[in-house]
């Protein structure tokens, strides 16, 4: 398609600059269609809900505790800036 018109285009006179953003984006097209997941990529998904899902259980566990709706929607909104939070003020 776009890099048959370029290759013409390329063989009459250079584009200079553009030929090598048109190599980019071949490329990144081309990585799109064979993506494959790795077996890093998918231990570190794993880790990072598992830690995620941690942090979450922490928060909404102290938001309950504390009561409160702003309470709630802190530990909705950012969990880990309401764990920190609640670690510098605790609850009444």
């Amino acid at each position: 398609m776009i890099s048959q018109g370029i290759d013409k285009m390329m063989k009459s006179g250079g584009l200079g600059l553009i030929s090598d953003v048109v190599d980019y984006i071949e490329k990144k097209q081309t990585n799109k269609e064979n993506f494959s997941s790795s077996g890093e990529k998918n231990i570190a998904g794993v880790v990072y809900t598992i830690f995620n899902s941690i942090i979450w259980i922490v928060a909404f566990s102290m938001a309950f505790k504390c009561g409160g709706f702003l309470d709630f929607m802190g530990a909705c909104c950012c969990s880990i800036c309401y764990i920190a939070y609640r670690l510098s003020n605790p609850c009444p």
